[in-house]
């Protein structure tokens, strides 16, 4: 077996770690494809090093003795915020049969995937995740994220931009009057209010009339389908409905944007406060279909703790939906699936 060959000798010249022996290049580089070949030498770049000395698959030497496991981690880390993160994954990968290659130092390449390295601890935001997916070197790679906790394990995730389509066809077209209340809108008129359930999902049934969200009664009235009155009959119209909610929902109008992109793409779009996320979606009617969507609306420069990630990826996973970050950049909306591998 490999394991019990005898090391092949390694040699640190200038800062470089060289292999010059055919046979040891051909075991190191052309099997396990680590390193690069220059001029008939293998370099190898350390991180790799590392690896295949904790592997015991080299001896690194310079011009007077061998060098540790030890002093070759603290070389190969010094300076380097993200080393051992990254050597973690690469370990890891090489360790489940796979043969990573470095490309920088946050990121290593795995066949048709890319492998983005995050601690539990680093910062990221919307714009950064979103930027590891519109990279226009690597258009055509999938891109994955190896993330290391406090205690060393990993935990693998797939990353892609996604647009989400529903088939809803049957518009809502009819007219109905609404009364105001502080946190919903009732509406009873019955022949209207079934027909508006009916076909879009608005609101919530009981049996004297329909309930609708704040959000829903906003984007019907946009939609010139809402007429709202206070419980004395005076009138409320757009803006004194807007301010109302700038006044007492607030949370509302910064997710109104996701919320109205969502609709238009022809989806049927519920609260997901019971899955912990701000919005469900489906593409067809609750009758014919679950949710396939879990939304979560984030402010694009924020930045998220990988345990809200977490939470939101293993929710959706636990009921089968697809969870998504919506956010706004410029007048683009964005949405992030994220999903658990297990490579």
């Amino acid at each position: 077996m490999e394991h019990s060959m005898k090391p092949i000798i390694a040699k640190l010249v200038d800062d470089k770690i060289v292999i010059s022996k055919p046979k040891g290049i051909g075991r190191i580089h052309s099997k396990s494809r680590i390193g690069k070949l220059v001029d008939n030498k293998l370099y190898l770049q350390p991180l790799e090093a590392v690896f295949l000395l904790e592997e015991e698959k080299i001896k690194l030497i310079d011009d007077t003795r061998e060098i540790t496991f030890e002093e070759l981690f603290k070389k190969a880390a010094d300076g380097k915020n993200n080393f051992e993160t990254q050597y973690l994954i690469y370990r890891n990968l090489r360790n489940r049969g796979y043969q990573p290659t470095i490309i920088d130092q946050q990121t290593l390449s795995l066949n048709k995937n890319l492998v983005f390295t995050f601690a539990e601890t680093d910062a990221t935001t919307a714009f950064k995740l979103e930027k590891l997916c519109e990279d226009i070197n690597y258009k055509e790679l999938n891109n994955w994220i190896g993330l290391v906790d406090e205690e060393g394990d990993i935990t693998y995730y797939d990353i892609s931009l996604k647009e989400p389509i529903g088939e809803i066809s049957n518009r809502t077209t009819i007219e109905v009057e609404g009364v105001l209340l502080n946190n919903r809108v009732i509406l009873f008129d019955q022949d209207k209010l079934m027909q508006l359930h009916r076909n879009e999902f608005y609101g919530k049934p009981f049996k004297k009339g329909l309930q609708l969200s704040l959000i829903e009664a906003f984007y019907l009235m946009k939609q010139k389908l809402l007429t709202i009155i206070k419980p004395s009959g005076e009138e409320v119209d757009i803006s004194l409905f807007k301010e109302f909610l700038e006044k007492k929902h607030p949370e509302i109008l910064f997710r109104y944007p996701i919320y109205e992109n969502l609709k238009k793409r022809a989806l049927i779009v519920k609260t997901g406060f019971k899955f912990g996320t701000h919005f469900r979606a489906y593409t067809n009617l609750p009758n014919y279909t679950h949710a396939e969507y879990l939304i979560h609306v984030i402010e694009p420069t924020r930045e998220i703790d990988w345990s809200e990630i977490s939470r939101g990826i293993r929710m959706a996973h636990a009921v089968r939906k697809t969870f998504l970050f919506a956010f706004k950049n410029k007048n683009k909306i964005i949405y992030l699936k994220l999903s658990r591998i297990r490579p």
